[in-house]
């Protein structure tokens, strides 16, 4: 029996032209994809050395490549080898075109990546409309002159009677199927509309899998990896900023764009840096990258480090060009354009990030690469970013001098240049930089710090000598570093401490104006921005007042006892929750805006528009404080800390004041749920700033009088002391005297109570209605109190003379009845409790210390007159009758005066409360 098929024809180039045209209506299904695929063997020869009519084999290739990768699961286990020769044709013509790519030709490099990545995963890439308009272009193009048959064709019947050989068939399914026995399926299922006949959802995935492995053994016999990466170094835009990053680590300063023309000319190739990065970033999708050899991974680091100086160079340029430029109206021209270049500019840094990312999961994940290498490359990107940071974060005052010095920008101004100059880190100067872009560097530059930190702190405990300094002073990615020296090249490039402080308060400061444009305010001024002058119009002088020697009486003594040295000892950090963010998907097809997907439509526009997500820079905010904390301030490494402490500058120490006293102030807001976790992370900074003794003497000072509570100055006393200032003035004082010891009195204390009780007399013979306004909070006064107790017997009598001069000064004014009784009222309440508590602190005092100063609720005043109804609530003694009749008559109150007040009703003791009389 006959068993030869007889050879078919070459099929026809218009047979196959007609079903990619019609691929655009309807899927092509499998036997068409098969005929499609016998053609691009039988035309292998003639596609791989064509030279001339390129345009019609490279869009056949890539219509092909399209709609192969749509069908994959139409075909069985009889045709799927046959398409998988069709496939290692078509890589081999993708490859040959990347290498040598035509500008003439309308179909890019980007275009070319996406077709193979789509093809050897079996996962389209493309969007419709491009394959719409391919298929429009081929249709116009020339069909290749087919060749001239040497014989006549076969007639129908012959070729009938030659298909339905059966010895042939046998023999075709022998020796060509070749597919494990999960992914074999039956040919023709899918046509006839049988789904469940190809063998159910598992076997699709197994055949998938076949699919994606056979494919990458076809990319790695054609060398596809080595190719590709050369490409990539050959693209004109990357290869630049390959340069520069060899300067950079050579030593040179970063290059940067800090003028308006600088960043123009960066944005102009917007478009052609996102086609590139996203060639890269497809690249770097594929799974062909091992065997990753010296050579490969250096390769590899190059092309990630200059997408990343691409995207640091782009977000500077968007810096810059938001600084100096006004926002253009909606619906304009300008608009669009600005619309279209912040897509371009979100979809760089997105993408950029994601590249590196890939190359440090690809060498975590390699059984060639080492740990080293993937430390390394974590310092690289920190190294980077952070340095990139330093130079954009401070681009304001820059853009500021460019466009006094660009006579173009002046034109419009007849006038001089009014050059204005911003107060160091006021946060000022770095909001309008500080957008989603900055925030999504500044966030994965902190998770590389992490990284690096948390590989020093092992070493550390695992070490028995000291860290030595560092003879490096080149970052490189081979060589073998210990921990410590990687944190010592980072931070010889950039000043960590102070950059990490600039990130802080720019983020807070700039959540603070979103969240008031949330709510509609019409300003857009910082909240406390008034305050925050202050700081800065000072000389940041103080004064020391010195204090007489007095005799220690013989009962003076320390009456907090074991609660003291508790309270002062370094808390714990609560267990945070883990970042769960998830890198974002890639983009897919060309990055144009109406083309944009998957991040570069979603996650990309989310990362550039930040107007309404302030909770996103207050998250930021508290990561860099709570980085700050935990791997600076209480680490259990010397060196760390030793480096933090001799980096900290009354600068810094001002900014921190500023979101102090902002943070004060929101605290007394009902809406300001969305900073407690920025408040009790801050409050943990602090208690660990001061009792660790990282904090430097003078700096401490200076971080008390920009707070206005420097016991050290004169003049007088602030009466209202929210939370958080409470909480540095109260840990300060207690160091203090622990320092001190048992034994001495704390001069320090001493000054607080004079000028406490002048500012109380002050302000009852002053006829300034609006000065009582200002009053008194109760946590306030119970630290004062406890503080009173700690001083001996004679200074205690010092202080109990002093309130009653005061008392008889007030009474010797002549203006009570016209004066606010408020602050005179608290002044007879001082005396009062001197009277009754002067030798023997009360029991509930230390109570009332230890829950309202010392538990960690610093958020609204919370009432309670229970003792026993501590895990609920503050503990003081208040008048609820007294409150409620208040509140009743407060607005004839407001009339009368012309002030608003809002007193609260208060005693230090309990007999008052329990007899039912208050005393104010």
């Amino acid at each position: 029996m006959a068993s030869t098929r007889r050879e078919s024809p070459t099929p026809p180039w218009s047979a196959a032209l007609r079903l990619l045209e019609a691929g655009c209506f309807a899927p092509i299904r499998g036997k068409q994809l098969l005929a499609i695929t016998k053609t691009i063997v039988a035309r292998k020869d003639e596609m791989l050395s064509h030279e001339k009519n390129d345009t019609f084999y490279l869009l056949f290739a890539v219509l092909a490549s399209h709609h192969i990768s749509c069908g994959i699961n139409e075909f069985g286990r009889l045709s799927l080898p046959a398409v998988l020769h069709a496939n290692q044709v078509l890589f081999k013509f993708l490859l040959k075109s990347l290498l040598s790519p035509d500008t003439t030709l309308p179909v890019s490099q980007l275009q070319l990546v996406l077709v193979l990545r789509g093809l050897c995963t079996g996962v389209p890439m493309l969007a419709q409309h491009m394959v719409t308009s391919w298929t429009d272009k081929i249709k116009a193009s020339s069909i290749p002159q087919e060749p001239t048959p040497t014989k006549d064709p076969p007639s129908q019947a012959d070729a009938e009677k030659a298909e339905v050989v059966p010895s042939g068939d046998l023999l075709e399914e022998l020796t060509v199927s070749s597919l494990p026995p999960e992914c074999q399926t039956e040919d023709g299922a899918m046509d006839q509309g049988e789904a469940e006949a190809s063998g159910s959802a598992t076997a699709g995935s197994n055949l998938a899998k076949y699919w994606m492995s056979a494919n990458i053994s076809s990319l790695s016999e054609l060398g596809a990896t080595d190719t590709l990466l050369q490409m990539c170094c050959r693209l004109p835009q990357l290869q630049r900023f390959m340069d520069h990053h060899s300067q950079l680590l050579s030593g040179q300063l970063q290059l940067l764009p800090t003028s308006g023309r600088d960043a123009a000319a960066l944005r102009q190739s917007l478009k052609v840096l996102t086609d590139e990065i996203g060639v890269v970033w497809h690249l770097m999708s594929l799974p062909i990258l091992e065997p990753l050899t010296p050579d490969r991974v250096d390769t590899l680091t190059k092309i990630s480090c200059a997408c990343l100086h691409v995207g640091l160079a782009v977000t500077a340029a968007h810096t810059v060009t938001c600084s100096a430029a006004s926002t253009p109206a909606k619906g304009s021209t300008s608009h669009h354009l600005e619309e279209d270049h912040l897509h371009y500019t979100a979809s760089i840094v997105q993408m950029s990030l994601d590249v590196f990312d890939s190359l440090s999961a690809l060498l975590q994940n390699s059984v060639r690469a080492n740990g080293m290498m993937v430390q390394n490359i974590r310092l690289l990107e920190a190294w980077c970013i952070l340095g990139a940071l330093h130079t954009v974060m401070g681009l304001s005052s820059a853009v500021a001098v460019e466009k006094a010095k660009d006579p173009v920008a002046g034109r419009k101004s007849d006038g001089p240049a009014k050059t204005t100059t911003t107060r160091p880190l006021s946060g000022k100067g770095y909001q309008v930089g500080m957008d989603g872009l900055i925030v999504a560097l500044a966030s994965h530059g902190l998770s590389q710090l992490k990284s690096l930190f948390d590989d020093f702190h092992l070493e550390y405990r695992s070490q028995k000598t000291s860290p030595q300094l560092s003879q490096y002073q080149k970052v490189d990615i081979s060589t073998r570093y210990t921990a410590w020296e990687r944190i010592q090249l980072l931070t010889d490039h950039v000043p960590l401490v102070s950059l990490l402080f600039h990130i802080f308060t720019s983020a807070y400061k700039k959540a603070c104006i979103l969240q008031r444009q949330r709510k509609g305010s019409l300003s857009s001024e910082p909240v406390g921005s008034s305050d925050s002058n202050t700081f800065y119009e000072d000389d940041f002088s103080s004064s020391e007042q010195s204090s007489e020697d007095e005799e220690d009486d013989d009962d003076s003594e320390l009456i907090l006892g074991h609660w003291f040295e508790e309270t002062i000892s370094p808390q714990q950090e609560d267990d945070t929750t883990q970042d769960t963010n998830v890198p974002s998907p890639v983009p897919d097809g060309t990055p144009r805006r109406q083309d944009l997907k998957g991040v570069a439509s979603l996650d990309a526009v989310k990362l550039a528009t930040d107007r309404s997500d302030p909770e996103t820079l207050l998250s930021l905010a508290t990561e860099v404080l709570t980085f700050i904390t935990t791997y600076l301030v209480n680490s259990s490494c010397l060196p760390a800390k030793q480096y933090f402490s001799a980096s900290l500058s009354d600068q810094q120490m001002a900014a921190v004041a500023i979101v102090i006293k902002d943070l004060d102030k929101e605290c007394t807001d009902t809406e300001a749920w969305w900073l407690q976790g920025l408040s009790s992370t801050l409050l943990w900074f602090l208690h660990q700033l001061l009792v660790t003794d990282v904090l430097p003497a003078p700096v401490q000072v200076n971080l008390l009088s920009h707070l206005g509570v420097s016991p050290r100055e004169a003049g007088s006393w602030p009466l209202q002391l929210k939370p958080h200032c409470l909480a540095v003035l109260t840990r300060h004082l207690l160091l203090q005297q622990r320092k001190l010891g048992t034994a001495a009195d704390n001069s320090d204390v001493l000054n607080i109570w004079e000028r406490f009780i002048d500012t109380l007399k002050n302000k009852s013979v002053s006829q300034d209605t609006a000065a009582d306004t200002d009053d008194l909070n109760v946590e306030h006064l119970q630290l004062l109190l406890m503080l009173f107790h700690n001083l001996s017997c004679n200074n205690r009598r010092k202080v109990l003379v002093h309130t009653a001069s005061a008392l008889i000064a007030v009474a010797n004014a002549g203006n009570l009845q016209t004066s606010m009784p408020l602050t005179l009222s608290r002044l007879v309440l001082v005396f009062d409790y001197f009277i009754h508590n002067f030798s023997e602190v009360p029991g509930y005092l230390v109570d009332q210390v230890r829950r309202n100063l010392f538990s960690g609720q610093y958020g609204g005043v919370i009432k309670t007159t229970h003792l026993d109804d501590e895990s609920k609530a503050k503990m003081w003694f208040t008048f609820s009758d007294c409150e409620t009749n208040y509140r009743k008559n407060v607005h004839m109150v407001e009339s009368n005066t012309g002030s608003s007040l809002n007193p609260k009703f208060y005693d230090c003791s309990r007999r008052y409360l329990d007899q039912g009389h208050p005393l104010y």
